[in-house]
């Protein structure tokens, strides 16, 4: 006998999803497999086929079962949706190119071009980003988390008063929004308001005590402004909602190098690595402990590992300059000082501390601009 080729009832239909809100993908997957026997030309099966698929974290079936649905109904906005959120881990662009496909059948689909926003963003490609995130403005223009998310290209843009007032936008529009308040005073912090960034990491946690993100930014804005104590406690804070937080372990760290208590700021930095091998500020931060105790070679190997990690940290080559600074290296010192400063251009530390060099040298030419 033939398959008949129409979707199942609406009883079944409810079944189906009663499973899936339940939470029971086991039976949910029995079921449906059962009902595309009978309905196999079903693309809505096949697409609910492979958001159970995902939720069992069957990707390879999932990404197959969407790909079932989009062959039998080219226009179904739904799995090209879906399609694009689980393949997003495995390729950037194939997961654009679907979201790019439910815009072209759907323009006003604001889910998608907020993906493309972040997916834009995490591949640093900041206008593009803007421009989808803009757009959900466009059809959305009270939507807190739009603005939030303006806020965060135009931080990246080094746009920093125009990330403040899209900061202060989306908390007007959602007073509960610890992630705008965590962003604002990312922004306050490089605009050097401390204190008032300091407030809003704090109203961050207050809205939302396990908001990792929180914890993480006020315990390095308090060891920057040398309240290493209240930094030590947010760690331990932070410890206790994850043990296995790198970062939490690493700024710990740098909470007792400032208190002067280098065994347990070298212990809590190899802690940091041990969880994390390409955390290149864990190793900035050990390197920094071996240079307090004058262990020169010890801490240049770390702050060369933290380079090879990442080139472009302008912080590691800053402190590779330091250790050959007291070492005496004036030479590779101040190439190292420029290297810092060419990387990051208002980077106060990386001027003066070349300035020392040169002055020392009585190049005052140089020295004092």
């Amino acid at each position: 006998m033939n398959k008949i080729k129409k979707n199942p009832s609406q009883k079944e239909i409810n079944i189906l999803i009663n499973f899936i809100d339940q939470n029971k993908f086991d039976e949910a997957e029995v079921f449906v497999k059962n009902l595309i026997n009978n309905f196999n030309s079903s693309a809505f099966l096949y697409n609910i086929s492979g958001i159970i698929f995902s939720k069992k974290n069957n990707i390879n079936d999932s990404i197959d079962a969407f790909k079932k649905a989009i062959a039998l109904d080219e226009n179904f906005i739904d799995a090209y949706y879906n399609l694009g959120i689980i393949i997003k881990d495995l390729s950037v662009e194939e997961s654009i190119n679907n979201f790019e496909k439910v815009i072209k059948l759907d323009k006003r689909n604001i889910n998608s071009f907020t993906q493309l926003g972040i997916l834009y963003s995490e591949k640093r490609n900041f206008l593009k980003a803007k421009f989808f995130f803009e757009k959900v403005l466009i059809l959305d223009p009270c939507s807190s988390d739009a603005h939030n998310n303006v806020g965060n290209i135009l931080f990246e843009l080094g746009l920093f008063n125009e990330a403040k007032a899209a900061y202060l936008k989306a908390i007007s529009l959602n007073k509960d929004s610890f992630f705008a308040y965590n962003n604002l005073g990312r922004v306050l912090k490089e605009q050097n308001f401390f204190s008032d960034a300091i407030d809003c990491f704090n109203k961050a946690i207050l809205l939302n005590p396990h908001h990792i993100e929180g914890y993480n930014n006020l315990a390095i804005i308090l060891n920057e402004n040398e309240m290493h104590n209240e930094s030590k406690d947010v760690c331990l804070k932070l410890i206790k909602i994850n043990p296995k937080y790198a970062n939490a372990y690493c700024h710990l760290g740098d909470s007792y190098r400032g208190l002067r208590n280098f065994d347990m700021a070298i212990n809590n930095h190899k802690k940091s690595i041990e969880l994390n091998p390409n955390y290149l500020d864990a190793y900035n931060g050990l390197g920094l402990d071996y240079l307090r105790l004058f262990e020169y070679s010890k801490a240049t190997d770390l702050f060369k590992n933290a380079i090879n990690i990442n080139e472009n940290d302008y912080q590691a080559y800053n402190n590779l300059a330091q250790a050959y600074h007291e070492t005496q290296n004036f030479s590779l010192a101040k190439s190292f000082y420029q290297k810092s400063t060419f990387l990051k251009k208002n980077f106060f530390d990386g001027y003066f501390n070349a300035s020392m060099i040169y002055l020392l040298e009585e190049n005052y030419k140089k020295g004092w601009p």
